[in-house]
């Protein structure tokens, strides 16, 4: 157990990639995957790279919490291009983007800034990491 952990934001054109020691919580970007035809060996690339204890995926939902056509997106993307021996947890990403957006001013940036907000978040969630 290397207390590793790999938040993504998925997108249909980049998934942003953030990771994390779990005892530091200090997420860190790393560089986004393309989405696209080298997807699958990105993401074995990165998987036996930090070995993550298991990965956060931000679930997008609408501000009413709703699910939408994205949410579905990525449960299909958690489903087809994740490692079935890696354990998956969702953690809410409303907003994230914007957020990402705002922190950053640079959209080269924004997925994988998106992913360490996902990591943050589920930090504070999970961790309560403000005390």
């Amino acid at each position: 157990m290397k207390n590793d952990i790999i938040a993504l934001d998925v997108g249909t054109k980049r998934i942003g990639v953030a990771r994390a020691n779990i005892i530091a919580k200090l997420p860190q970007p790393l560089p986004a995957i393309n989405n696209d035809n080298t997807l699958s060996d990105s993401i074995k690339q990165l998987i036996n790279t930090y070995r993550p204890d298991y990965i956060v995926v931000g679930l997008p939902r609408n501000l009413s919490g709703e699910e939408t056509k994205q949410t579905a997106y990525t449960k299909q993307f958690a489903i087809e291009e994740l490692p079935k021996d890696v354990k998956i947890v969702w953690q809410d990403e409303t907003l994230s983007s914007k957020v990402a957006a705002e922190r950053t001013g640079r959209t080269k940036e924004l997925d994988s800034e998106a992913a360490c907000l996902i990591l943050e978040d589920y930090f504070k969630e999970q961790y309560d990491v403000s005390q």
